[in-house]
């Protein structure tokens, strides 16, 4: 190796290489500077419409989502079913808790409102409308309300806030047919 030429491009070789190692180490600490920004960041905080919990089968067992009126909800499912059994989460504003039957009909309301009230909702298989009512009103009175298959009020009893407790009976058109206190 005593021609010049040689020499010269065995030293041009070994620089080449040192040259590319140099930059594949520069690229990888970039790289990894950049996964270490995102990881960090990760840890704070981490954003998105919607989470779903999915079973081994890729079942939807619960979610956490937007509804369509903008508040959060939180549904749990079965893994037989294709509707939510549980709801939590705001309806216009006022928290309620909701489960529902196989095919996805609230059976049991539960809510509370900003004024202080709160009430449970039974209905029954086909019932659009409750089939009966507790509730508590910010005064203090508490009320059992009993309906029609139509959603009307045909029986209730209560105690106001002051103790007086009655029995009321009501017609189709809501009038008051009978009344025990």
């Amino acid at each position: 190796m005593d021609d010049p030429l040689l020499k010269r491009l065995d030293r041009l070789e070994r620089d080449n290489q040192r040259l590319k190692l140099a930059c594949v180490l520069i690229v990888m600490g970039l790289c990894a500077v950049g996964v270490m920004a995102q990881v960090s960041r990760l840890g704070r905080s981490v954003e998105a419409e919607r989470f779903n919990l999915i079973d081994g089968q890729g079942n939807l067992r619960a979610a956490l989502a937007m509804g369509p009126d903008g508040s959060a909800r939180l549904s749990f499912h079965d893994a037989d079913a294709p509707t939510a059994r549980v709801m939590l989460g705001l309806n216009q504003g006022n928290p309620s808790l909701t489960f529902a039957d196989s095919v996805g009909r609230p059976r049991i309301v539960l809510s509370a409102a900003a004024d202080g009230s709160a009430s449970l909702g039974f209905r029954g298989k086909e019932r659009t409308f409750p089939g009966a009512s507790l509730s508590v009103l910010p005064s203090g009175a508490v009320a059992l309300v009993l309906y029609d298959a139509g959603g009307k009020a045909r029986a209730g009893l209560g105690v106001e806030d002051h103790g007086r407790a009655g029995l009321d009976f009501f017609d189709q058109s809501g009038k008051v047919i009978r009344q025990v206190q």
